[in-house]
């Protein structure tokens, strides 16, 4: 049997493709890794195909997708087509639903998505259940340890860290001019080891992070006969991040079916579904890099001088040291108290129904409809630095105790309708003609909002946003190819679009103000490879 390789709208022959296009098999090999997201597991598999993880976030760490290298400075990811409904998450996929991927690099293979396709596309095929004697189930399920390769030593010797600082604040200052007293750093070299609560010597990094884990846990039921094939699975994906109620959770479903109504109609229809919980404190893992946050947010404000937490008390610890620094940074609190939650949710279902009325004739039509509901909120819980030896509260607030709370939702749904009509003729036996016209309309509605109150307990001020965003997309699509015994293959390509995808029609409301803007773009593109 010849290899056949998905293209855009349709397969070709491998030996007839003149495009750069690569195509992997997802088999056991690959699922049985332990894997968080899709993005991660292409590493190494297609050539040309750059795989970068810059985090390991639990959550967070998708990697970027770049095909032929850095082509804009803009967005250079590719375009993501799955089971033919571009602008998919490919990171909410299931690996263990995923029968092949296509890789379209460069301009003569993606032709056909049009500008959206600059940067190349990722054509994802969902197993069918195709080709199967009888009926199977299978189940997968993958358990892992994740350890950092690397990491900062900390110090914990608070006595140590002390000296340290004095001998290097020692230089062209008098004695007496010293920040820290020799008796502090003695006092603490001796009761450090008797009275930990009101002594400590912390490691942070022991406090604040654990060991990571991933699992993956996935059944399926496929099979078929001669009018109908199925596929059915259920899958749950569990991560625990490196630090601490660094959380991410995922689950997913899919239905697949396949009805041969008559010989020459074919109908189906494709479901999926996904949602996941998300938990974590700072948006970059260990660090906040936002300018705007003077209150010490980063490991390197963290001294081994304060008492992560008391159970007894239920205080948080923070500085006792004489003349230490009051803003010094316990990141214990940050990593229990001012928690983000995230949770998501997405239906996407997709129905087809094709009809051949002559030989070489086939007419198709598609309809895919997906929706999203994203739901982020943060409610910090109110706490402050506590002195041990004192029993008393310090300076440091770390959560006020009227503290704002704030949520955040976006929302949304985009249809997708093709019609397109394919006629495929051999003449003398090595001379192979293809004609395609498709036409595509697409539909994207957005809904942002976000509210927040600066006062808990009085509704002293509540903010909202809130913001709708929608765009259509309509194009028509022509092809004409011609495959001879001599391997030339000429094809010309053809793309109208009719959008007002560059200028979308954006509705804001903020404070009761409202604009309103819908432009429209007609632009016409042709390629012959």
């Amino acid at each position: 049997m010849e290899e056949v390789v998905v293209v855009g709208y349709g397969t070709q022959k491998r030996a007839n493709v003149t495009g750069a296009v690569s195509t992997v098999t997802i088999d056991d090999k690959i699922t049985s890794r332990s894997l968080s997201n899709v993005s991660s597991g292409l590493a190494g598999l297609v050539p040309g195909l750059a795989v970068t993880q810059s985090t390991g976030m639990a959550g967070r760490n998708n990697a970027s997708l770049i095909i032929r290298g850095l082509g804009t400075v803009n967005n250079a990811s590719p375009l993501v087509v799955v089971d033919g409904m571009p602008d998919v998450d490919i990171n909410r996929l299931n690996m263990n639903d995923i029968e092949s991927i296509s890789v379209l690099k460069d301009a003569t293979s993606a032709s056909v998505y049009g500008s959206r396709a600059a940067n190349g596309v990722i054509l994802i095929t969902t197993k069918s259940g195709k080709g199967q004697a009888k009926p199977s189930i299978n189940y997968t399920g993958a358990y892992a340890f994740q350890n950092p390769t690397q990491v900062y030593e900390f110090m914990p010797d608070y006595a140590r860290g002390l000296t340290l600082h004095q001998r290097a604040a020692s230089v062209n200052t008098l004695r007496s001019n010293l920040l820290f007293r020799d008796g502090t750093i003695e006092q603490w070299m001796a009761l450090g080891m008797v009275d930990p609560l009101r002594y400590p010597n912390t490691d942070w990094w022991d406090v604040i992070t654990r060991t990571g884990m991933v699992q993956n846990h996935n059944l399926s039921a496929s099979g078929g006969n001669e009018s109908s094939i199925f596929f059915i699975s259920v899958g749950a994906m569990d991560e625990k991040g490196l630090q601490v109620n660094n959380d991410f959770t995922r689950y997913n479903a899919r239905f697949n079916y396949d009805y041969k109504i008559r010989k020459n109609i074919n109908t189906g229809v494709r479901f999926t579904g996904n949602w996941s919980n998300f938990t974590y404190a700072l948006e970059d893992g260990f660090t906040d890099d936002n300018p705007t946050n003077t209150a010490g947010f980063d490991m390197q404000a963290a001294i081994s001088g304060i008492t992560p937490y008391d159970p007894v008390s239920g205080k948080f610890g923070g500085v006792m040291a004489y003349n230490e620094d009051p803003q010094a940074y316990n990141p214990y609190t940050l990593y229990i108290n001012n928690l983000n939650r995230q949770n998501r949710q997405e239906a996407n279902t997709n129905f087809y129904i094709d009809w051949s009325p002559i030989k070489g004739l086939t007419a198709r039509l598609d309809y895919a409809l997906n929706y999203y509901n994203q739901f982020r909120w943060a409610a910090p819980l109110p706490n402050r630095s506590y002195n041990f030896q004192t029993d008393s509260f310090g300076s440091r607030v770390y959560v006020g105790p009227n503290a704002g709370i704030s949520n955040f939702t976006n929302t949304g749904y985009k249809t997708l309708l093709n019609g397109r009509l394919t006629y495929k003729k051999t003449i003398a036996k090595n001379h192979d003609i293809t004609a395609l016209v498709v036409y595509s309309e697409e539909y994207w509605k957005d809904r942002y909002q976000a509210s927040s109150r600066n006062d808990r307990l009085y509704v002293a001020q509540t903010i909202n946003v809130e913001v709708f965003f929608g765009t259509d997309l309509k194009n028509v699509f022509l092809q004409f190819s011609l495959v001879t015994d001599a391997k030339l293959t000429p094809k010309i390509t053809g793309k109208v679009d009719f959008s007002d995808l560059a200028n979308p029609k954006i509705f804001s409301v903020i404070s009761g103000n409202r604009k309103v803007i819908k432009p429209y773009t007609v632009y016409i593109t042709f390629q012959k490879p």
